[in-house]
């Protein structure tokens, strides 16, 4: 990767996190994405209910 953010890098990011997580269908899930070039820079995706990110993203987990 590297290190630019794009719709894809934030699904895959929603992926990982949906896997290692026991988040029910009504859980709010937030994703925070440190940026490479700053670490200290955080890009807060708007917190998505678990459900909400299988339908919109198709994630399987």
């Amino acid at each position: 990767m590297d290190g630019k953010i794009t719709p894809a890098s934030i699904r895959q990011a929603a992926q990982v996190a949906a896997r290692f997580s026991d988040a029910k269908p009504d859980d709010i899930v937030t994703l925070e994405i440190n940026t490479q070039n700053n670490p200290l820079s955080t890009l807060s995706v708007p917190p998505f209910t678990a459900d909400q990110i299988h339908k919109e993203w198709y994630i399987s987990a």
